[in-house]
């Protein structure tokens, strides 16, 4: 959200007026009883530089241009009030079309906190989660550029027998978006909400609640707005016994969307089982007809999902559904060598849009092993599985997936550091394409590392089908850095926790500094 000085909505100035007050309530909270010397400033600039040319996509509007773009972040603490923010700005030359748009410096993030006893106030932008995350969500995913936070204030109390949490305010989206390093448009989503819990010898048993109001209407004017309306129970129990933990959510909503009424329902447990060698986790997810969307995202071209729970699925998985799905994981681990070897073992099924026409189900089978070896100080990873997804008889898509991971001492300081993950996918009866990488490098403590990056994607033979990068990283000193790529790196579908986004793929080079300083 843009807190640059300017014209701006009602609803703007309104969220504005309101963090400031709640800014400056939490800064008289902690006024007159700090010493001077408790103040400090910790400052750090983050400057990217890129150019990048023709990347053989098939696509004219992400080729033969240079930006620029920094991220200048600071944390602090002044008469008992800590103080966190971030300034970005981001400039271009030949921009391809309008959408890359440059921002001499936009104020993307402040907060304020103050602790009294047992509670924490805050103002600014917040991240906020309820439970697991169904209900609420919001936060920050580096690896696919996405940062949502809410722009309001939070009372918090915590003490040994209870814990409560009220907030309210906007949705606030980074709108410098570094992925397609386009604008993105703000979207005043109202947000509020609240939990309160108990505490006991085993765990933590409450209620949460959030109230949502998207700024988008799909029909402006009607009487009643759309909105949405949810609520939760949970129990946290993480020593339920000696060798036993329990976490179990049970989540209700009510969604109004043109005037009309619908419901959706969800729950998710997990079972955790540890013994002195072995361990067992269990999850159960339930999902019907069950959503937190707002407005549209500008550069994603879909609603804002402020709901991000469990999927039970690998952290670099697709999912096929969010919102209607049902199904079960089962990992077990072992431990062996006094923990120097680790095995594990994992499977999945997942049924989505249960009881519609596009009814699929899911399995999954992946297990692994990660040894540890020269007293720690080389290692090595593997992982691997199948994937089936099915519709009726018939199969829609096959997966075989494999990782590994391998870091070999090289005498006292060096390491050789080797890292690979590669897909083989059929979809239906296509031809099967294959999409992974692998990057092979030497490390030295304290310094640095040189790597090289090799890259596939055949699944669109009209486009570059290989990529070959290199990549230095410099660690001139603890408040410097330095890191570089040239060549070509792919792109394509990557995932975290059930978040999909397709990335360009990059050909070009790119030079990163760092640089933390106290004051």
């Amino acid at each position: 959200m843009d807190w640059r000085l300017g014209a701006r909505s009602g609803a703007r100035s309104g969220a504005l007026a309101v963090t400031l007050a709640g800014a400056l309530a939490v800064t008289l909270a902690g006024g007159g009883r700090a010493r001077a010397e408790d103040a400090h400033l910790r400052l750090t600039a983050s400057l990217t530089a890129e150019r990048r040319d023709n990347n053989q996509n098939n696509s004219a509007d992400d080729d033969d241009y240079s930006v620029s773009y920094n991220r200048l972040s600071f944390s602090g603490a002044l008469l008992g009030v800590r103080v966190n923010g971030r300034v970005d700005s981001m400039g271009f030359l030949d921009r391809p079309d309008a959408l890359y748009r440059t921002e001499p410096a936009r104020l993307e993030r402040l907060n304020l906190q103050r602790g009294v006893g047992g509670w924490l106030l805050e103002a600014g932008d917040i991240y906020q989660q309820l439970g697991r995350g169904q209900l609420l969500s919001l936060r920050k995913v580096d690896e696919l550029g996405l940062d949502v936070a809410l722009r309001g204030g939070r009372v918090g109390y915590s003490s040994s027998s209870q814990v409560a949490a009220a907030f309210a305010g906007v949705a606030n989206v980074v709108n410098l978006d570094s992925v397609s390093q386009r604008f993105v448009e703000d979207r005043l989503d109202l947000i509020a909400g609240g939990q309160y819990g108990v505490r006991g010898a085993l765990g933590e048993v409450g209620l949460m609640y959030v109230a949502l109001r998207p700024e988008e209407q799909q029909y402006p004017g009607l009487p009643l707005p759309d909105a949405t309306s949810a609520g939760g129970l949970y129990l946290d129990a993480p020593a339920l016994t000696e060798f036993a933990a329990l976490y179990v959510e049970l989540d209700a909503q009510q969604r109004r969307a043109l005037e009309r009424l619908a419901e959706g329902y969800a729950a998710y447990a997990s079972l955790d089982l540890q013994g002195d060698e072995t361990s067992l986790l269990l999850e159960g997810l339930w999902l019907e007809d069950f959503e937190q969307r707002g407005s549209l995202n500008t550069a994603l071209r879909s609603r804002f999902n402020y709901g991000l729970g469990p999927t039970l699925e690998r952290i670099d998985q697709e999912v096929a559904e969010l919102y209607n799905v049902r199904g079960g994981r089962a990992r077990v681990q072992r431990d062996l060598l006094d923990g120097d070897l680790s095995l594990h073992a994992n499977g999945l099924y997942r049924l989505n849009l249960a009881g519609r026409p596009m009814e699929m189900s899911q399995y999954h089978a992946y297990g692994g092993a990660e040894l540890s070896y020269a007293e720690g100080r080389s290692r090595v990873a593997a992982s691997g599985g199948h994937r089936l997804d099915e519709q009726g008889a018939a199969v829609v898509r096959r997966w075989t997936h494999a990782e590994g991971d391998w870091v070999q001492a090289l005498g006292a300081s060096y390491a050789l550091h080797v890292t690979t993950q590669l897909q083989r996918i059929q979809v239906l009866s296509d031809a099967p394409f294959l999409r992974g990488s692998t990057i092979v490098g030497v490390e030295r403590a304290g310094l640095g590392s040189l790597s090289g990056e090799w890259g596939v994607d055949t699944q669109n033979p009209a486009a570059r089908n290989m990529f070959y990068a290199g990549i230095l990283s410099w660690d001139i000193s603890q408040a410097l850095l330095v890191r570089g790529v040239v060549g070509s790196q792919r792109g394509g579908i990557k995932c975290v926790a059930g978040v999909c986004r397709d990335f360009p793929s990059f050909s070009g080079f790119r030079l990163q500094v760092i640089g933390r300083f106290d004051l």
